[in-house]
């Protein structure tokens, strides 16, 4: 949505009553704030009401200043949300990477990137884990005890570790340089 006006009109008071009314009806909302007196008089306004009496509420509500330097939070994109699935979540990270590198089809990186990322949530680890999970076979070793997936056991026992080793440091490395 698109608020235009001259300076003094009522575009910020709009936007914040709106806003006000999309949090109180359960409805998602991202505000960019880029100077912040937005984000600030909404939460004054939903302050006002006895919308953060409901703890749930506290819950739903995610404020990122990036001005503060001594705070930073953290997104972990492995994260399950309530009800998604492993292979469903697996396969979506991928996506991204294939649109993002413009790769139609790539099925040695899928293989790798797929079940690389199921032990991965499985172990309820981050993105960051991923190049020890392929470079590391005792580290990966040790995860896999934690994944339940047969299909990810027989990829990396009876295809990955069988790969010649000049052919899986050439794969893993094409699969590396894209993360």
């Amino acid at each position: 949505m698109h608020v235009v006006g001259t300076t003094g009109k009522g575009k910020s008071k709009l936007l914040e009553h709106m806003i006000f009314q999309d949090i109180v009806n359960n409805r998602g909302v991202a505000l960019v704030d880029p100077h912040g007196n937005l984000a600030d008089d909404t939460l004054s306004y939903l302050g006002t009401t006895s919308y953060f009496n409901d703890q749930s509420n506290l819950k739903r509500l995610v404020y990122i200043n990036p001005s503060r330097r001594d705070y930073s939070p953290g997104i972990n994109l492995l994260e399950l949300q309530e009800n998604e699935g492993l292979a469903e979540h697996a396969n979506d990270i991928i996506e991204v990477f294939k649109r993002n590198w413009r790769m139609d089809t790539a099925p040695i990186f899928e293989d790798i990137m797929f079940n690389a990322l199921m032990v991965l949530i499985a172990s309820k680890l981050t993105i960051l884990e991923l190049p020890r999970v392929i470079t590391d076979s005792s580290n990966r070793n040790s995860l896999l005890s934690k994944t339940k997936d047969p299909s990810v056991h027989h990829f990396f026992a009876e295809r990955f570790e069988k790969w010649p080793k000049r052919e899986q440091t050439i794969r893993v490395e094409s699969s590396l340089n894209k993360i």
